[in-house]
């Protein structure tokens, strides 16, 4: 059974396609991903620089 050129080509094209659907999933999955530990990382720094804040302030009242 002989498989034509214009088959071979399609189902070439197709598989590209799924691979390059499925690398862009797993990217915008891990942008994300990054954006959302971004945040979390900001939080963090305010969280921190509050508490700084706070205990220089109660040195002071000392």
């Amino acid at each position: 059974m002989k498989i034509s050129l214009e088959k071979k080509s399609l189902v070439g094209f197709g598989l590209a396609t799924a691979v390059l659907v499925a690398i862009n999933a797993l990217s915008y999955g891990s942008f994300n991903k990054n954006r959302e530990t971004a945040k979390w990382v900001a939080h963090t720094h305010q969280v921190r620089q509050n508490i700084e804040s706070t205990l220089a302030d109660n040195q002071l009242d000392e």
